[in-house]
Order: structure tokens, then C-alpha cells, then sequence
């Protein structure tokens, strides 16, 4: 895959609680994160995604938390955005940190998080942090093997003197490129 095929392969972002005026603290700014996740590959895969939360809210916090990651997947036309890892965090079972892992099939994946807080929170200076990463699962062989047919054929074809070094390479192309072979992931 090339940054072409993938956009963003997972990123994390942490969303702030501050003092809301003379009254409780609530979450100020986004409740949404920016895109942390946008695979996208021609044909339709599997997908591992790692999404993890963590809270840091003080042990002397009264208030719940709902946390959960909006995906969106998508083959050909049809999308659907799904709620991933809805996380309940409370005062009695505490605020410690999940990782979850998933595994989807779909062409394209793009994930969001979001938190909502209880009005009674008690707490200034709070904050989640959200990351998601994601790698394919599965290779696309038929697509690599493709892609190996049109190099052979391309190798084998004459190609314009003024478009090629004294190697037979391209002039954008640097002495040794190769774009690398797709492989399984996951001992699969």
C-alpha cells in the first residue's frame, strides 16, 4: 500500500475538560476528534483496528463518561457509520484505560471519537485521549500480482531514449527503486 492507498494509517488526539464559567467544569471545544483513522484500498479487505481510550480524570471524580469511536465503512457505494468500543466509565468502576481490537471488512474505514460527560462533573483540568491504528489483515494478492504483470510488461517494453537513463530507468525514478511487495500480516 502507498500513501496514495491510505491516507492516514491512525493518529490519537485528546479532548479537554476546563472550567465552563462560575459553574461545574464540562468539556469546552470539540466533543468530536479530528479524523484519526482514513484507510482506503481499490478492492474490499480486512482490516485490524486498535482503538484505545485513555481517561485522565482524578480518582475523586463523581461523574460517568461515555466514550465511543463513530466508523464508517464503506464497500463501493454503500457506507455505514457503526459505533465502535462504546465505553462507559463511572466513579465505582473507575477511570482506567481500554484498548480494543476489531476486525472489519470493508474498502474504506474512517474513525472518529466522542465523549459525553454527566452534568455533575465535580473537576477541572480532565482529558481523554483517543488514538486509533489500523493495517490490513489481508493481503490483496490478485491486485499485487497485477501490479507485478504491468512491471514485467513495462521492463519488457522499448521505451523512448529521451525517457530513459543509461539503466533503462525513468529520470524520476531513482537508481534501485522498488515499491516493495505486500505480504501477510498477523501470521496469516
Amino acid at each position: 500500500m502507498s500513501d496514495i492507498d491510505t491516507l492516514r494509517w491512525g493518529d490519537t488526539q485528546t479532548l479537554r475538560f476546563t472550567e465552563a464559567g462560575a459553574g461545574p467544569a464540562s468539556l469546552v471545544g470539540p466533543t468530536e476528534t479530528k479524523q484519526l483513522v482514513h484507510a482506503h484500498w481499490p478492492r474490499p479487505l480486512t482490516w485490524k483496528l486498535m482503538l484505545v481510550i485513555q481517561p485522565q480524570v482524578p480518582g475523586n471524580e463523581t461523574a460517568n463518561f461515555a466514550a465511543s469511536f463513530l466508523t464508517t465503512l464503506g464497500v463501493g457505494a454503500g457506507m455505514v457509520q457503526v459505533p465502535l468500543g462504546t465505553t462507559i466509565f463511572t466513579a465505582l468502576g473507575g477511570y482506567q484505560p481500554v484498548t480494543l481490537f476489531f476486525e472489519l471488512p470493508a474498502q474504506d474505514v474512517q474513525v472518529f471519537a466522542t465523549v459525553d460527560v454527566s452534568l455533575a462533573v465535580s473537576t477541572q483540568g480532565m482529558s481523554f485521549l483517543f488514538g486509533a491504528y489500523i493495517a490490513p489483515l489481508t493481503e490483496p494478492a490478485g491486485y499485487t500480482e497485477i501490479r507485478e504483470l504491468i512491471r514485467q510488461a513495462m521492463n519488457n517494453a522499448e521505451r523512448p531514449s529521451s525517457d530513459s537513463d543509461s539503466q533503462g530507468m525513468p529520470h524520476w525514478m531513482p537508481p534501485g527503486f522498488d515499491d516493495g511487495e505486500l505480504r501477510y500480516r498477523g501470521g496469516r
